[in-house]
């Protein structure tokens, strides 16, 4: 937002450019993700979020040091009340997890140590990308704070799409062709290969006609199939109906 641009050109007069976290990259054996596309630098202002009920500001900057003027700068900056900048997390700490709201779901999280003090302990931010290939870049959509100096920044973004190592993914971190898709496939070749050899049997062994309908391997089997069909939907109905008066008759019964 505006917020951010300003804050983004006081810092850098004040400490100097954006300071980098190295390389942005996150495996975990099976998938693969590569962040460094997030990195806000040069003029680029932060990831800015403000609380619509506290009305705190968050400046977040992802493998990198924000432009809030944090010192020591901090991968994520805290205004409370338009006051003074709060360090939550050093991005050079940084440390990536599978995405820790859903380790099913397909993502990230990035997490920020060693911020500034808070009680006993220090804080610590937990960037939670979620893969979102419709997100051009990324999105801020929340910061939420727990009661433990913790807190946690939701993205969505297509980068936190996961690739397959040895291939790309799909967008839920999956195989690139569902289970549905391969089933489908297999149906289908088997009926395409079911009728082919079926009619070259009937053509060369059974003097099929090659453009009759009885060139279809079982034809009359498939003839009779809508009546067998048929057939054993009533019998179900009658089956369900009679079960169900028996068990009306049982609970009339009990009743007397």
């Amino acid at each position: 937002g505006e917020g951010g641009a300003v804050v983004g050109a006081v810092a850098e007069a004040a400490h100097g450019l954006v300071g980098d976290a190295g390389n942005c990259e996150y495996s975990n054996g099976k998938y693969e993700w590569d962040l460094n596309p997030l990195k806000r630098t040069g003029q680029q202002s932060d990831y800015f979020w403000k609380s619509p009920i506290t009305q705190d500001e968050y400046y977040i900057n992802v493998c990198a040091s924000s432009r809030a003027p944090c010192f020591p700068s901090n991968g994520m900056c805290l205004a409370i009340n338009f006051g003074p900048f709060i360090g939550c997390g050093v991005s050079s700490t940084s440390n990536f997890l599978d995405y820790s709201p859903d380790p099913k779901a397909d993502g990230l999280t990035l997490v920020y140590r060693e911020g500034s003090k808070c009680g006993t302990t220090t804080r610590t931010t937990y960037l939670n990308f979620k893969c979102d290939k419709s997100v051009s870049g990324a999105r801020l959509d929340r910061v939420a704070q727990s009661t433990n100096c913790r807190y946690d920044a939701f993205f969505s973004s297509e980068y936190a799409c996961g690739k397959r190592i040895g291939g790309e993914s799909d967008s839920s971190g999956g195989m690139l062709i569902s289970w549905g898709w391969i089933l489908f496939i297999i149906f289908t070749v088997t009926a395409v290969l079911y009728l082919l050899i079926g009619m070259v049997i009937k053509w060369k062994w059974f003097d099929a006609e090659p453009l009759s309908l009885d060139i279809i391997p079982n034809v009359d089997f498939w003839k009779a199939l809508p009546g067998l069909v048929i057939d054993g939907c009533k019998f179900s109905i009658q089956m369900t109906v009679a079960a169900c008066m028996f068990v009306w008759e049982k609970i009339q019964d009990c009743r007397r």
